[in-house]
């Protein structure tokens, strides 16, 4: 370090040229083009073949400002802000190394191809502000794909096919890597590849799907042959930032996806805070109305005796909690005290923010279904999240495989090629995944599903009303959960048909005439539980309640619980991805008894302008299937498991 330099000078590290840089100078002549409108005349704009060899050479296409210098350092150029700087000083570093670039010309660009879908369909109808600042600093993570999907998805069928002698043979992560993983080789092209563009690799997952990097603007937009543009969002009162075009990689490069790239649409978690005692009636929950603690149980587990001894939840969450806001609902419920653990990802602190309501609520449903949890673990990275923070706690739930039961209540977009390969690997595992279906009611193509949410190794959870006898005694009714108000406006239990996956086989051979679903396309969601008149206490002692589908998927990850001790202790088994087993109940002679089918309502009209899905006899895209049924549900989920030795019924 130059000591001769002020402190707020940092330095980065030398980058090698991008192999792509064939396709830059269309690309930036066009984004160029693109911010010309919005770029006061008085600024000057880098045109042509100049603005390609400028980027080459280290300088942002952003025009330099009286309060921008820059400075070189090991043939790099160092853009900073600091005193005033006459324009001459600003450029001539540039023009030097530019110039140069033109007379010496380009080392043979190396064979490209673009991964798709990584500039959000929203951009399509905006103009850029300005460019992202070159020296901005951010998080990546590079999803690598696997060798053989074909022969995953054909091995994938097995373990969930009784009639297979692979029949929940689950594999253990290091089966699944040596298996079906990316090679050695190739995850080291993949770092070697991110050193070589000045990527700073921070963190590699022992699955060899993700690595993940810290890089600034600059050096990412030279990397993958793009520009990263900031737009006003049309939605939100914030400036957002996303890329012109698709990431260009090398040919050989096995990569899938890159999440990081965009914050166009933040995580969101899947709850509506209401008001208490608001609404013309009260379902009878025990706490003025509202449910708590065992009122989960008496409803959908009245009589199983398995509490979930043995078991362990995992919760995948975008903040901190309070732990006495834990505490004092377990003490308010009547629930014993479950431990709780905390794993920290992304260089988060687990210090609580603005959402720390979802974290609070996610605990207190798994221990309301599954109060002798032996624990709950609790995945954390720091608000406000992404697609990459996102896939980096899916791998570590998957890696860890410590939870056999696992639960989301948020939503993001983008990453989900690579989101679905962990998902595989935690189906191949026995793990049982669960993901609220969301609170925007219907879904439609025009805005998709979020990544998860159609996944079709996760079992999506939707919303009911649920009415009780006086205080939380028996189960009388439920209803599709929609709500005309909250703190995120209206809301109700998301369905719809996914647009990024087929119908997979278990979801076949269901009539699907009535409900408004598809015969070739994934719908969701599978199953439902209540998502309504919720008692929670968050915010450091603060008293509420809530709704949403983020109540019912940890409370499904609770239940799975239940049936995972009953099973075992029985059986020596698993569930694994309950799915299979869902659906074959759905379609015997026996659903009725298994699950309650809920009938009645629809989830509106969402962010589209329809159709809206209805409730149905039998599977609907509002609540799936329905929901539990005590034990007829238990062994639901357990009666794939044939007759034979060392098996159950």
């Amino acid at each position: 370090m130059n000591p001769n330099l002020p402190p707020e000078f940092h330095l980065l590290p030398p980058c090698k040229s991008s192999p792509n840089r064939k396709y830059r100078k269309r690309r930036l002549v066009n984004a160029n083009r693109r911010l010309a409108k919005s770029t006061p005349a008085a600024e000057p704009v880098f045109k042509g073949r100049f603005l390609s060899t400028a980027m080459s050479a280290g300088i942002s296409m952003k025009t330099l400002t009286p309060h921008t210098h820059t400075r070189t350092h090991t043939n790099r150029i160092i853009r900073i802000q600091g005193p005033n700087t006459p324009v001459s000083a600003q450029w001539l570093p540039g023009m030097v190394a530019a110039f140069a670039f033109l007379i010496l010309g380009n080392p043979p660009p190396l064979e490209g191809k673009t991964l798709a879908g990584h500039v959000p369909r929203i951009t399509a109808n905006l103009q850029p502000i300005s460019h992202l600042e070159a020296t901005n600093l951010l998080k990546l993570a590079i999803g690598l794909r696997l060798p053989d999907p074909a022969g995953l998805d054909s091995f994938l069928e097995q373990i969930y096919d009784p009639t297979n002698a692979n029949f929940r043979h689950y594999l253990t992560p290091a089966q699944f890597t040596e298996r079906f993983g990316p090679t050695e080789q190739d995850y080291q092209a993949v770092t070697s590849f991110a050193n070589a563009n000045g990527l700073l690799v921070t963190e590699t997952h022992p699955n060899r799907i993700l690595v993940d990097v810290w890089a600034t603007v600059a050096d990412i937009e030279r990397a993958f042959d793009l520009n990263l543009l900031l737009y006003q969002h049309p939605m939100e009162a914030r400036i957002f930032y996303a890329p012109d075009v698709d990431p260009s990689v090398p040919l050989t490069l096995p990569l899938l996806d890159i999440s990081g790239l965009d914050n166009c649409e933040l995580p969101h978690p899947c709850h509506v805070l209401e008001q208490p005692g608001a609404g013309p009636c009260r379902h009878n929950g025990s706490a003025g109305g509202a449910y708590i603690g065992y009122d989960f149980r008496r409803a959908y587990a009245p009589d199983v005796a398995q509490t979930g001894t043995g078991e362990t939840v995992g919760l995948l969450e975008f903040d901190g909690f309070w732990p006495a806001d834990i505490a004092n609902y377990e003490a308010t419920a009547g629930l014993p005290n479950v431990p709780l653990e905390t794993v920290l990802i992304d260089g988060f602190n687990g210090a609580p923010a603005g959402l720390n309501l979802e974290v609070a609520q996610d605990i207190d449903m798994a221990i309301s279904m599954a109060p002798g949890l032996s624990k709950v673990i609790i995945y954390e990275a720091p608000p406000p999240g992404g697609a990459a923070s996102g896939n980096d706690i899916l791998s570590h739930m998957a890696n860890e495989n410590r939870a056999r039961q696992l639960s989301v209540s948020w939503y993001w977009y983008g990453g989900a090629a690579t989101t679905h390969q962990i998902l595989q690997q935690m189906a191949m595992q026995g793990q049982s995944f669960f993901v609220a279906s969301g609170d925007s009611r219907a879904w439609c193509a025009d805005y998709g599903a979020p990544a998860l949410f159609d996944d079709t190794n996760a079992c999506v959870v939707g919303g009911t009303t649920l009415t009780m006898t006086t205080n939380g005694g028996l189960y009388v009714s439920e209803t599709v959960w929609v709500t005309g108000s909250g703190e995120n406006g209206p809301g109700g239990s998301g369905g719809g048909i996914s647009t990024n996956y087929s119908i997979p086989t278990w979801q076949t051979g269901i009539d699907m005439s009535a409900n408004h679903g598809s015969t070739t396309m994934r719908n969701i969601p599978d199953v439902a539980m209540v998502a309504d008149e919720i008692y929670i206490i968050f915010n450091n002692g603060q008293i509420g309640e809530t709704g949403g589908t983020s109540c019912a998927a940890p409370l499904w990850a609770g239940f799975a619980a239940l049936a995972n001790q009953y099973s075992l202790a029985n059986y020596g088994e698993i569930i694994g991805f309950p799915n299979y087993a869902i659906y074959s109940a759905g379609k015997s002679r026996s659903y009725t008894l298994d699950f309650h089918d809920v009938t009645t309502g629809n989830n509106g009209y969402g962010r589209c302008a329809g159709p809206f899905f209805p409730a149905v006899r039998g599977y609907d895209l509002c609540t799936g299937w329905g929901s539990p049924q005590g034990m007829a549900t238990v062994h639901a989920l357990i009666r794939a498991i044939p007759t034979t030795p060392g098996h159950g019924p």
